[in-house]
C-alpha cells in the first residue's frame, strides 16, 4: 500500500490519504459502535439529546439534561423499570424510547441507503403499569409541566440512561443533521482538503549555497 502511494504523483497522493483516513475513521466507529451495542445490550448504546425548545439551550430534560449531551444508553428489561414516586419528584429511571408518531430519516450503513426510524426521546418515567405482561409507561421531560400525551409499551424502550454524560460534545453532531450545518461543515472539509493539497504540491525552497 506504502509504495502504492509513493508512485502517486501529488495532489492525488493527498487525496488517497485522506479518504484512507476517512474510512479508517468510519470503520472505526461502526466497530466501537457494534461492540457497545453488544455489550450495553441495546441497539443506541449512545444517544445526543436534541435541541428541542427555545432557547436552544433548554429541553425538555433542563436541567437534568441539556442540549448536545452525549448519554450511554443500557438495555433494561421494562418491566424492572422504576417510575418516579410522584410526577414533580424526578426520581424516576430516565428511558430512551421510540416516539409513537414522529419518525426521520438516517442512513442505514448495513443496508447503505437512507431508511426512516422514529424519533427517539430521552424522557423520565412517572408512572407504570403492567397488564398482561405488557408494560405500560407514562413519561414526561423535567422541564414540561405536564405528562407527554401518549403512554407507551415496553417494546418500544430503547434502553435507560445508565447517568453518564458528556455535556456540549454532541452539538457538532446535533450541526451535521441541520442542513445550515452540514453545508458549515462541508465547506470547512473543502477548504481542509484544498489547504492540504496546496501545501503538499509547493516546492520546498533550494537551499543556500
Amino acid at each position: 500500500m506504502m509504495k502504492s502511494l509513493k508512485g502517486l504523483k501529488e495532489p492525488q497522493r493527498t487525496i488517497v490519504e485522506l479518504g484512507i483516513i476517512l474510512l479508517c475513521a468510519v470503520l472505526i466507529w461502526q466497530s466501537l459502535w457494534f461492540s457497545l451495542s453488544v455489550y450495553l445490550r441495546t441497539e443506541h448504546p449512545v444517544v445526543i439529546v436534541a435541541i428541542d425548545m427555545t432557547p436552544w439551550y433548554v429541553t425538555s430534560m433542563t436541567p437534568t439534561l441539556g442540549a448536545g449531551d452525549i448519554l450511554v444508553i443500557q438495555g433494561v428489561d421494562p418491566s424492572t423499570l422504576k417510575p418516579s414516586t410522584r410526577v414533580s419528584a424526578q426520581n424516576g429511571d430516565v428511558i430512551v424510547f421510540q416516539h409513537p408518531y414522529y419518525v426521520h430519516t438516517e442512513w442505514d450503513w448495513r443496508k447503505l441507503s437512507w431508511v426512516e426510524e422514529p424519533d427517539l426521546i430521552v424522557h423520565r418515567v412517572v408512572a407504570k403499569e403492567i397488564t398482561d405482561n405488557i408494560t405500560y409507561l407514562q413519561t414526561k421531560g423535567d422541564h414540561n409541566s405536564v405528562e407527554d400525551p401518549y403512554v407507551i409499551t415496553g417494546n418500544a424502550v430503547v434502553g435507560k440512561w445508565t447517568g453518564f454524560k458528556i455535556p456540549l460534545i454532541g452539538l457538532i453532531f446535533l450541526a451535521a443533521q441541520d442542513a445550515a450545518g452540514r453545508t458549515i461543515i462541508i465547506i470547512a472539509l473543502i477548504l481542509m482538503l484544498i489547504y492540504e493539497i496546496y501545501t503538499s504540491t509547493r516546492k520546498a525552497p533550494k537551499p543556500d549555497h
